[in-house]
């Protein structure tokens, strides 16, 4: 830096910060420490102000996030972003300069601290731009892949459906779906209800249905997962397990 002495042995600054902050910490008030005791995550390359790679860090940044949701490439929102940090830098380094030499300004004092201004503020725009260039462009990126999802088809009812033969079904189902049919309906001691087709639609949708069990109610034994289901326009299904939805059409 050539500015201030230091003492690598025990990690100070030998000589004071000629220029000291504006009093917005306690920090402010120590001439021996860098950048508020945060060397880190800043730098303060004249030794004097590390306010122009700040300013020029949030000033590229956020010209890397509007050029990159402009289209912009990421390097071109870097170099964007790096042009916008060294005018932020300028500024913020022609104002410390008049702030610390009241009184005692020259055009070379202007000209110099512009100058250093505007290199601390392009690094800091130019690292700045790219963390947000990256991200920006990543989130996008992101958005676009959901934008672009579609769930799967829903699987073809015929898929589902075996339109097979009885030789598949119990005999007991087959001798259940004929005596509901005679009977027009429901038998005495089975459980029936309608049959609603609607989370998970396997069947058609072109009419409604009621399932029946296969096996009458005993108080004690399993009913069964085996259904039969009927249709209002005639159609008669078969299950092995209702719970799986897997049918064998029979009429």
């Amino acid at each position: 830096m050539k500015t201030r002495m230091y003492d690598s042995r025990i990690g100070r600054f030998l000589s004071k910060d000629r220029s000291i902050g504006g009093a917005g910490s306690a920090l402010d008030f120590n001439p021996y420490i860098y950048t508020n005791n945060n060397p880190i995550s800043r730098i303060d390359p004249s030794g004097k102000s590390w306010w122009s790679v700040v300013a020029g860090a949030v000033v590229g940044a956020v010209s890397a996030v509007v050029a990159v949701l402009a289209g912009a490439a990421i390097g071109l929102a870097v170099a964007i972003a790096a042009v916008a940090g060294a005018i932020a830098g300028v500024g913020v380094g022609v104002y410390q300069y008049r702030k610390q030499n009241k009184g005692h300004t020259s055009l070379k004092g202007y000209t110099k601290a512009a100058g250093k201004g505007a290199i601390q503020g392009a690094t800091g725009g130019a690292v700045g731009g790219a963390i947000a260039a990256t991200a920006t462009a990543t989130a996008i990126a992101f958005v676009g892949t959901l934008s672009t999802y579609s769930p799967p088809p829903p699987v073809a009812t015929s898929n589902i459906i075996q339109n097979s033969t009885k030789n598949n079904t119990p005999q007991e189902a087959v001798e259940v779906m004929k005596k509901v049919i005679q009977n027009n309906g429901k038998l005495e001691g089975f459980v029936s209800k309608p049959y609603k087709n609607i989370s998970s639609p396997m069947l058609p949708t072109d009419t409604s249905y009621f399932e029946h069990d296969i096996y009458p109610i005993v108080k004690g034994v399993s009913r069964g997962a085996e259904r039969l289901v009927f249709g209002k326009n005639g159609s008669v299904y078969f299950t092995p397990d209702h719970y799986t939805e897997i049918w064998i059409k029979l009429k």
